[in-house]
């Protein structure tokens, strides 16, 4: 016998898939997500992997009938690497993970076929990148088909590096040479990747795996992110400049007295559209969204005037991820940070009664002000 069990509440296997991360002729990465204790002692749990010719390995008696240990017990790591010997044909393997008291929950078998090595085709490597700002990018790409693979079931990894080094299968993985994967999920083709360090260039890439780990990489882009916005206080007055694009700007002046801050933008500003849209959206407040409701914001007059000091800071910085890349998009304005939120009346919020974002706003090291998503309960 491998194990042993008491009857007891095990831990909390919330995604019980395992997935080949890389494989080649002489072994494999598996990889699992971290399960849960019940009493919140995550770091202490123990996992073991285990293989069979068998796919009949779900419950303890299965497994000490029809397995072999690859892995034995040992604490808090989800994921391994598989020696190969190039005689496997299709296995199955499956994790086991146990907390202090010895309790035991089992995650779902996995079956890899060693016979295919025929990895995903992508008919269009292009990717496509928009919505570029100083911190965040959307980035686009064709979906790939796979011989023995279902297409809801191709993952996609997306992975950025300071150098062009993601052209390569045998790239994929590698986190050497500054390689960091950002991005991982089946069946999507489109995803914003925000708090992206900056950088001169950015160079991008995809890669699609199957089922039983073959990857085959997209054609990779290089990027240049904006500028970051800058909030500079010039004689009693906060000076806010947003990069709209490589080569355009838009800067926004609030003159501040007794603590009030104000301000115009022309009508037609690219810069104002964002501010109607983000601030006087139709479903203002509505909890999730990151919205922050003024009472009232005439899109035909662009007065700014009658914000506090405070206001206007946030206002600044959270129009950072809200320039003209978002308009119409549907994407959130805000972006996420943590810490707490400074205090403010309702006075100074200038708010709707019930605004959920408002409590949202919290103050970076760097004394600016960002505006955090708030999350629907």
């Amino acid at each position: 016998m491998l194990f042993g069990c008491n009857p007891a509440t095990g831990p909390i296997v919330v995604n019980s898939s395992l997935s080949v991360r890389s494989k080649s002729l002489e072994s494999m990465t598996l990889a699992w997500s971290q399960a849960q204790d019940v009493n919140g002692n995550n770091e202490t749990l123990e996992y073991q992997l285990v293989v069979s010719e068998s796919p009949e390995i779900e419950t303890l008696s299965d497994i000490n009938r029809n397995a072999r240990t690859v892995r034995a017990w040992g604490v808090n790591y989800t994921s391994t690497e598989v020696d190969l010997d190039g005689s496997e044909r299709i296995l199955y393997y499956n994790v086991m993970v146990r907390d202090t008291v010895g309790t035991i929950s089992f995650y779902s078998p996995l079956e890899v076929d060693f016979t295919d090595r025929t990895a995903p085709t992508v008919g269009d490597p292009t990717l496509t990148v928009n919505e570029i700002t100083s911190k965040s990018l959307r980035l686009a790409w064709n979906p790939a088909s796979d011989n023995n693979t279902d297409g809801q079931d191709i993952v996609y990894v997306v992975m950025r590096s300071a150098s062009d080094n993601l052209g390569a299968a045998g790239d994929y993985y590698n986190t050497a040479d500054g390689r960091h994967i950002c991005f991982e999920k089946a069946a999507v083709t489109d995803t914003l990747i925000e708090a992206l360090p900056e950088s001169a260039s950015l160079y991008l890439n995809v890669f699609a795996r199957d089922s039983n780990g073959n990857v085959t990489p997209y054609t990779p882009v290089v990027v240049t992110l904006l500028p970051p916005v800058t909030v500079k206080e010039e004689d009693s007055q906060i000076v806010c400049t947003y990069p709209l694009s490589a080569d355009e700007t838009v800067t926004l002046t609030l003159a501040v007295s007794d603590g009030l801050a104000s301000g115009t933008l022309p009508p037609d500003s690219p810069l104002w559209a964002a501010v109607c849209q983000w601030a006087a959206a139709s479903d203002g407040n509505m909890e999730g969204q990151g919205v922050y409701g003024f009472e009232s914001v005439d899109p035909a007059a662009a007065d700014l005037s009658g914000l506090t000091e405070t206001d206007a800071r946030l206002l600044s910085n959270a129009l950072t991820e809200y320039t003209a890349a978002y308009a119409g998009s549907g994407s959130p304005a805000c972006r996420y940070t943590s810490g707490g939120a400074p205090a403010r009346t309702p006075e100074e919020a200038r708010s709707a009664d019930d605004d959920p974002g408002a409590a949202a706003f919290t103050v970076e090291p760097d004394g600016l002000l960002t505006v955090t998503r708030p999350v629907s309960p």
